[in-house]
């Protein structure tokens, strides 16, 4: 509310003022109303009942200055009399009279208002009602509105009497008038007449036309004019004196006593001038100039007319870009005229007064006739020296780092690129190293060879109780698992899945802490891991057990567990890469497990089934048979095993490999190591993990591998939320 009484207030001291006329007439001795406004509404007491007996008021009602006041009644019901003389209501303006009423209707002896439109000559009206003691019927009195009327006048003429209102121009609006003079003259004091005046007036356009008052037409008497022309500093102005010249000139003496028109501009002076003869252009080399005109009190010249121009100050040409270019290509560049700069392809700009670069830049001509800034240079885009990529290098070494130039970029043996490439990559105009299949900013980045890819795949098979020993590369992904702590040193197999998570049975691991395990990766000889410098150990920061595996009541179901090496990712080299996972393709796994089909065991596990026997000191490997699930189930269930409360359980998460005469098996120290097969005679796929047996390479006693392909959701779920 307090914001609405505050806009208020503004507009309503735009509104007209009125002020009560203060006309009390001859009949003010009752109650006296004052109205004013620009429109409004008057009754009679009582109404729209009956007006009392013995009454007697008076409305005095203003319109502001300048309106006529205009009275119209909308309803009318006195008592009737023979001319008034009962009740009546009187309407005057002033001393004048201008209207009786009383009755119903007009007939002899009385008047009514009907519609008519009472207009009085000035602002104010006054409206008396005056009733006398008694009345036989019951009459509702009147209800009149008013509204202020506009005078015009330019048409009338003022208050005041003149008929002229404006002695040049006037200019009706609602409540008052205006007045303008012709150009050459101002208004007086009384704001009607008009009187020459000339000095003062400055022009600031860069063209125009300066003329002698009244031009054509004889130019006043007495005049002392000067005119202005300031234009903004760095334009010239240049005069020229157009169609006549006529400014009283002596006959004797040439100096020009009587009129004179003078020049000055830039400390010259050009002037005084008079005569008939139209002098030549001016040009000033200034940005302002006056005009001086003075003329006595004779004479009937018509005077003159000068058309100015002007033009910006020149700044100095500019010279070629070398590898670039400018715009626009002019002969001439002005005050307020600008240049953009912008280079070759393959170039950027080079401010010439910081040296910063930029990707254009303008300069413009200056006031005094420079140039805002120095010209710039293009110098040649330099990508910089290559990022160094994780497990590559650029071919050459040192490579040209300018626009268009090449390099290629090469990855370590058993690491491609993540994108298709050729490995050429081109200095851009940008700065950036592109290469035109990838369209990257910066390099591909290597990463490991595709899994399940073994630099040195194997030639032979044997076994592993009793098998061959495995050669450097044939199983790159194969992980010795060894485990310290203050239960003594176990060891286990294990696979690499990708740079930083191994794969192995639960029941290997489920003893210890992440930071007891340690895994060595491209071991042969797990005795001597780092006899050829191939081979890596890691701690491990996490392990992720399955939450199925629960051997007191499932026996090894669900025996599968993740570890998460610490420390960097691994680096992959000829004995280092990981071994595939089985892929899901529209909700089919594959590769699948077909009996009869044979895969691959490989670890350190014990060579013989006997007891006593020991681990192998080096890495061997078996080509063993997958067998249908009806023989596993006959042959491994239901079985009483030495250490376990429970008998053996084969679960729907398992299959068995092995031959039915035995000989070639896993055994102890095998635990948790890969069951691979190979696709197409070249990728490898993990299908199983070493799990349990009832014992080693005899007859008709398989051993049990837990099935990767049942736990592809769990495994990728798993290393997504641990990465």
């Amino acid at each position: 509310m307090r914001q609405l009484r505050l806009l208020l207030l503004p507009l309503l001291l735009l509104l007209p003022q009125c002020t009560p006329s203060g006309d009390n007439g001859e009949e003010a001795l009752g109650e006296v109303h004052d109205v004013c406004g620009l429109h409004g509404s008057i009754q009679s007491p009582g109404y729209p009942g009956p007006y009392p007996d013995q009454a007697l008021h008076t409305w005095h009602i203003s319109v502001p200055s300048g309106y006529r006041a205009r009275l119209q009644f909308a309803h009318f019901d006195l008592e009737t009399s023979v001319k008034c003389q009962y009740d009546y209501v009187k309407v005057s303006a002033g001393n004048e009279s201008l209207d009786n009423f009383c009755g119903q209707e007009s007939m002899d002896g009385e008047h009514v208002p009907g519609n008519q439109l009472i207009v009085a000559s000035g602002n104010s009206i006054n409206v008396t009602l005056r009733t006398d003691f008694s009345n036989e019927e019951r009459f509702t009195g009147f209800k009149a509105y008013f509204t202020a009327v506009d005078i015009n006048e330019c048409v009338e003429g003022d208050a005041g009497g003149n008929e002229q209102a404006c002695q040049h121009n006037c200019y009706n609006y609602p409540g008052g008038f205006h007045c303008s003079c012709r150009y050459g003259y101002q208004l007086d004091q009384d704001d009607r007449t008009c009187t020459v005046e000339c000095s003062g007036q400055e022009f600031t356009e860069r063209r125009g036309e300066v003329t002698s008052p009244e031009y054509p037409r004889p130019y006043p008497r007495a005049l002392q004019c000067k005119f202005t022309l300031r234009l903004e500093e760095g334009y010239l102005l240049t005069l020229n004196f157009r169609d006549t010249f006529d400014v009283e000139i002596h006959p004797e003496i040439k100096t020009c006593p009587y009129d004179s028109l003078t020049i000055r501009s830039g400390g010259r002076q050009w002037g005084p001038l008079c005569g008939r003869s139209l002098p030549d252009p001016i040009e000033t080399k200034s940005s302002v100039a006056e005009i001086v005109f003075t003329s006595d009190k004779s004479g009937d010249n018509t005077g003159w007319r000068i058309h100015y121009t002007s033009e910006g100050i020149a700044c100095p040409s500019v010279n070629a870009l070398g590898n670039g270019y400018f715009e626009p290509k002019q002969l001439t560049y002005r005050f307020k005229d600008a240049i953009v700069f912008s280079c070759d392809t393959g170039y950027k700009l080079i401010q010439g007064e910081n040296g910063k670069e930029a990707d254009s830049l303008r300069m413009t001509c200056l006031n005094n006739g420079t140039w805002d800034r120095m010209p710039p240079t293009c110098k040649i885009v330099d990508c910089g020296f290559p990022p160094l990529i994780v497990h590559g290098y650029t071919d050459p070494f040192f490579p040209t780092t300018t626009y268009k130039e090449k390099v290629t970029f090469e990855c370590s043996d058993a690491y491609r690129f993540t994108t298709p490439t050729d490995g050429v990559f081109t200095c851009n105009e940008s700065g950036h190293w592109t290469n035109p299949l990838d369209r990257e900013k910066i390099p591909s980045i290597c990463e490991p060879v595709l899994c399940g890819e073994p630099k040195h795949p194997i030639e032979q098979v044997a076994r592993i109780v009793g098998g061959y020993p495995a050669r450097s590369g044939n199983f790159p992904w194969q992980a010795l698992i060894r485990k310290f702590s203050h239960r003594g040193g176990l060891q286990g197999g294990g696979s690499l899945i990708n740079d930083r998570w191994i794969i192995t049975a639960a029941h290997v691991v489920e003893d210890f802490l992440p930071h007891e395990i340690f895994i060595t990766l491209g071991a042969l000889n797990q005795k001597l891991p780092n006899s050829k410098g191939s081979t890596e150990t890691r701690t491990v920061d996490k392990r992720i057990m399955h939450p199925g595996y629960k051997p007191n009541e499932t026996f090894f179901d669900n025996d599968i567990a993740l570890l998460r090496l610490a420390g960097d990712p691994v680096s992959m080299t000829d004995t280092v890469r990981p071994i595939c996972l089985p892929k899901v393709t529209e909700g089919r796994v594959a590769p699948v497990l077909v009996p009869h089909h044979v895969g691959f065991v490989s670890g350190w596990g014990h060579t013989k089934a006997q007891i006593g026997s020991t681990t192998s000191q080096v890495l061997k490997y078996v080509e063993l048979p997958i067998v249908e699930d009806n023989i596993c189930m006959e042959t491994n269930h239901d079985k009483s095993v030495q250490y376990y409360t429970h008998n053996t359980i084969v679960t729907g998460n398992m299959f068995c490999a092995g031959y039915p005469q035995g000989g070639k098996d896993a055994c102890q120290g095998d635990s948790g190591g890969p069951f691979t097969i190979v696709v197409e005679g070249k990728f490898w796929y993990l299908m199983g993990l070493v799990s349990w047996g009832i014992s080693c390479a005899k007859a008709d006693q398989y051993g049990v591998y837990t099935r990767v392909d049942k736990y592809l959701d769990w495994l990728h779920s798993e290393m997504a939320k641990n990465k």
